[in-house]
């Protein structure tokens, strides 16, 4: 049997009237409750945490990042074995070593009463010394404002005038003699000693036997406190003239034999034990 279409409708009118009378109904006072909102995914519970926003995922990324680099240098430093330590222990007192050497004062600095009395210079001698050298300094002065002020500086007048006055100057090593100046090197720390690093082929010092490590002493009678002073040296007297070299070889003094002229060898200054020079 075919129900009309206005009972139909009639019908469905009826029962939404019914559905809103027994709804049930918010007390007074009391706010509106939302309902729980419907995930997107009907298989997740309601109140499952959110996803990631993107600034936690950067910090995790960094954080990784992080642990690799720790475990690259933590597997750096596990190759590093006991010879490795002990060889950057050896550089840094190296380095220590040229530090404290290098943190010297200057030879002007160092040239007081109380280090050339160290060395064995008489007192008088020592404050002597020491006056004259005041003296030509204050001179200097003179001079250099004398001809700053008449406007001469640089000039050849000048220079005259400063060599004039330089002739006056005090040699303190033919003032105290070799062995107080060479003391008073030792005593300052002041290089004294000239030692052979390395010798050329076919030159005269390898003919003669010299070796590297070889500490020149004297050269023809001279006392050799630096690298220039050999130097001049060799350049005296008659090419090919031979002249006796005294050295110290692992502390030991040995003579040797060499021709005047350069000698072929590559030298380094070091700081020498005075008591250590003994003639052979």
């Amino acid at each position: 049997m075919k129900v009309k279409p206005l009972i139909f409708i009639a019908i469905l009118i009826s029962i939404g009237f019914t559905a809103i009378w027994l709804a049930p109904v918010q007390p007074p006072g009391k706010p509106q409750t939302a309902a729980a909102p419907i995930p997107d995914n009907p298989f997740v519970p309601v109140g499952t945490p959110a996803s990631p926003t993107s600034e936690t995922v950067q910090l995790k990324q960094k954080l990784q990042a992080l642990e690799q680099r720790v475990n690259t240098l933590e597997k750096k430093l596990a190759k590093l074995g006991p010879e490795d330590t002990s060889k950057q222990d050896k550089d840094t007192d190296r380095e220590n070593t040229k530090t404290q050497l290098g943190t010297r004062l200057s030879a002007s600095e160092l040239l007081n009463k109380s280090n050339l009395v160290a060395a064995g210079v008489n007192p008088v001698l020592a404050e002597n010394i020491l006056n004259r050298m005041s003296e030509l300094e204050y001179r200097r002065l003179e001079l250099r404002d004398r001809a700053i002020r008449e406007k001469y500086i640089g000039s050849r007048r000048y220079n005259q005038e400063l060599q004039q006055l330089n002739k006056d100057a005090v040699d303190l090593r033919k003032a105290i003699g070799d062995n107080a100046y060479d003391r008073y090197l030792y005593e300052t720390h002041q290089v004294n000693r000239v030692k052979v690093n390395s010798i050329m082929k076919g030159s005269p010092a390898e003919l003669a036997g010299m070796q590297p490590g070889d500490v020149i002493i004297n050269y023809a009678g001279n006392r050799i406190f630096g690298w220039h002073e050999i130097r001049e040296a060799t350049s005296e007297g008659a090419l090919g003239d031979y002249v006796t070299v005294n050295i110290l070889r692992n502390g030991e003094p040995m003579s040797l034999m060499l021709p005047r002229g350069p000698l072929g060898v590559r030298l380094d200054t070091v700081l020498g034990n005075p008591d250590a020079v003994t003639q052979p």
